[in-house]
């Protein structure tokens, strides 16, 4: 029951008269600082914050005037600014003193007092009750006892509508959600804000704790978050900022957790050197995402200065300046409605406030470069892959699929079903690949929205795409990196619908750095040619705001729409016959998000078909041009890739169909490097035709090599 502004002051009229010792017994500030650290506050925001002290001061005086929305209702966008300019002048009283700050602050609060408990069981509900635990803690020592009071109980009130909503509403226990960690980090900090002063807050702190426990152990270790580098902003800032209160109460300390202490990194391999973002899930390629997502800098800032990770601090500093500086359209205010989007303004103080007190001066930038450019994420199956970190340097992405990951995916067939709703925002992806490379994206992600198979680079079968069902089954079988490759091989067909009878499809990819991938993928179906009419479809997807697609014979372009440039060059090597299509996406106002090119089989196609590509993404600067050549038989699929190699020598890929030796007798002596894929892992193959000393051979005294644990060989001429 929501208590009316006279009945609330009537209550804490009575409160203040009946308990005033707790009152002024209860230690506030207490969320991020004590009254002791004041002063050390002030010390920084005239030394080693001064930047981050003076930017929180403009904003907090440029908006002293400005008014709460008339109605703040249930919509998250407006809690969550309120959360954030509440935070804001709770900071720059506490470090002033100033009344001005005091009576801003206590207009949002006031404007939440009014706002109706009743959430519908949006998640926003989380950070109402940030927002008065906020206020009640910051603003404690100046607010007036009766409006002290009445923030008190609005605050248990809205905590228990809250506790209400984690078991009966959607967000509830979607753990692989970012919707699930805001309101539950939200319970927390509010509930903390109360500590000592309600007899409920113990109980509350340990649901959020123990709650967010289980929902970071199922992530991994390596700090993978599966709705993309911009959804992690939202889920993770305000999670950080309850892990900060949690341990200051003495509770779990957060950041010994191993996919705490790695997620930095996740991050930064998900970056490109224009600093736009590799945009997997219902990602943008800014980065950032809502509302308390839309500025990243003061994450960043947070876990650079508990790990002390020079790499995090230099990918912060980057990101403040784009926080304050970027056009709105870095972010959008409305992600849920295409036809209504509308860039969000006035971004910056989701930031400001976390930047003075997250950042660490003493923490010495360092860009990445000494980083590991290949990292793959075991709980997803997937894969990013950079050939480095220089701004001429593209960067891949294998996505492995599993909405839910292994962990996840383990905890929900052991009977935990309301995790599948942690699927909203990823998308039916399996095996598909996305390419940075000179400032674009030559094969695109469609972004927000596009869940769908059709949207991705993988294949579509009779006109299904992937499904969209936590039972989704992806098996990334083999990874295997060397100094000059990246090889991966996933069996994709548990991604589909078991009425296609689709026994197979197996993909491989070989990423031969800087610019330069393969794929084959050899496709098997039960009753192939008792269906009259088998259709495949083989995308791939460019950004269209960018590029267009140009077709001649088996080679296809992505040729950039105002330059003429070729951002990618595709040929393809077809087992039967195929037509191209085209396809699209497009949001209801027009905006194109993905074009896409398909290789399509249509007919009697055979139980089994192979599809083969090669794509280069030529350099920009004017690099040595490559030639690509397919040669197929039954034993195998050979790739002859002419100018890969110094002084345009031939390198060749060997992608063998069965386990044999047929491949060495023609093959060897014509090329400068190769790589057979598709043996039998461990198996000794000798090579007697080589000449003895003409090739780099493994070592063994006959002369013999032996397959990797993928199947894998790789021989090269001496130089």
């Amino acid at each position: 029951m929501r208590l009316s502004g006279l009945a609330g002051t009537f209550l804490a009229l009575c409160l203040s008269l009946v308990i005033p010792s707790a009152l002024s017994a209860a230690g506030h500030p207490r969320l991020y600082f004590s009254a002791d650290d004041i002063p050390a506050l002030k010390a920084q925001a005239a030394g080693q914050k001064l930047s981050q002290y003076r930017r929180l001061r403009y904003w907090g005086d440029l908006h002293l005037d400005s008014a709460p929305p008339a109605e703040i209702g249930v919509s998250e966008r407006h809690h969550e600014t309120a959360f954030s300019t509440i935070t804001a002048y709770g900071l720059l009283y506490n470090i002033t003193g100033e009344e001005k700050y005091l009576a801003a602050g206590m207009r949002w609060i006031e404007a939440l007092l009014e706002t109706p408990a009743e959430s519908g069981g949006n998640y926003h509900i989380g950070v109402f009750a940030a927002s008065l635990g906020h206020g009640y803690d910051l603003f404690y020592a100046g607010l007036p006892p009766l409006f002290r009071e009445r923030v008190k109980s609005k605050t248990v009130e809205i905590l228990l509508e809250a506790r209400a909503g984690a078991d009966n509403a959607w967000w509830g226990g979607i753990y692989t959600h970012h919707d699930f960690w805001i309101p539950v980090a939200g319970i927390g900090i509010a509930a903390l804000s109360i500590r000592d002063e309600w007899d409920g807050a113990d109980s509350l702190v340990a649901f959020a704790e123990t709650e967010l426990g289980k929902a970071i152990d199922l992530l991994g270790e390596n700090g993978y978050w599966p709705e993309g580098a911009a959804d992690w902003v939202y889920g993770l800032a305000p999670s950080l900022m309850f892990f900060d209160c949690l341990a200051r109460a003495g509770g779990r300390d957060f950041y010994e957790h191993p996919w705490l202490r790695n997620t930095a990194r996740f991050r930064l391999a998900h970056w490109m050197p224009d600093d736009s973002y590799m945009f997997i899930g219902d990602s943008y390629r800014s980065g950032r995402y809502g509302t308390l997502g839309s500025v990243s800098a003061h994450v960043l800032m947070r876990l650079a200065a508990r790990y002390r990770d020079s790499h995090a601090q230099w990918l912060a500093l980057r990101e403040a300046r784009l926080d304050s500086s970027a056009p709105d359209e870095l972010s959008w205010e409305a992600p849920y409605a295409f036809g209504d989007m509308r860039p969000l303004a006035e971004r910056e103080v989701h930031g400001l406030p976390w930047q003075f007190l997250w950042y660490d001066p003493t923490v010495t930038p360092s860009p990445p470069d000494t980083l590991p450019s290949r990292t793959l994420y075991p709980n997803w199956d997937s894969a990013i892959l950079r050939a480095g970190w220089s701004e001429g340097d593209p960067v891949l992405f294998f996505a492995g699929g599993h909405m839910l990951g292994r962990a996840a995916t383990a905890a929900w067939k052991a009977g935990n079903t309301r995790l599948p709703g942690g699927m909203a925002h990823v998308h039916a992806n399996a095996g598909s690949l996305y390419l940075w490379a000179d400032g674009a994206f030559p094969l695109c992600p469609p972004g927000y929205g596009g869940r769908d198979g059709r949207f991705h680079s993988t294949v579509m079968i009779d006109g299904h795409g992937q499904r969209f069902d936590p039972a989704y089954r992806v098996d990334l079988q083999h990874y295997e990196q060397g100094e000059n490759y990246v090889y991966l091989a996933a069996e994709l067909s548990g991604a589909y619908p078991e009425t296609l009878g689709l026994d197979r499809f197996y993909r491989q990819v070989v990423f031969l750095p800087p610019r330069t991938v393969l794929i084959v993928d050899r496709l098997a179906t039960t009753g192939g040619t008792r269906r009259y009419v088998r259709r495949y479809e083989w995308l791939l997807h460019t950004d269209p705001t960018v590029a267009d697609w140009q077709l001649s014979g088996d080679t296809i372009a992505s040729v950039h729409r105002e330059t003429g440039r070729t951002l990618l060059s595709v040929t393809v090597s077809v087992s039967f016959r195929y037509f191209w299509e085209r396809q699209s996406m497009d949001r209801p106002d027009g905006r194109p998000m993905v074009r896409a090119l398909s290789a399509t089989m249509i007919g009697r196609v055979p139980n089994e078909v192979e599809y083969a590509a090669a794509l280069h993404a030529p350099d920009e600067g004017g690099g040595k041009e490559v030639r690509v050549r397919f040669y197929r038989n039954e034993a195998d699929t050979r790739t002859h890739i002419q100018g890969v190699e110094p002084e345009g020598r031939a390198s060749a890929v060997i992608f063998a169909s069965r386990d044999t030796v047929a491949w060495h007798n023609d093959y060897l002596s014509g090329y400068q490097s190769m790589i057979v894929t598709g043996l039998e892992p461990g198996r000794t193959y000798g090579l007697g035709r080589i000449r003895k000393g003409s090739m780099d051979l493994l070592p063994d005294e006959n002369g013999q090599h032996r397959a990797s644990e993928a199947g894998l060989l790789v021989i090269r001429r001496k130089k």
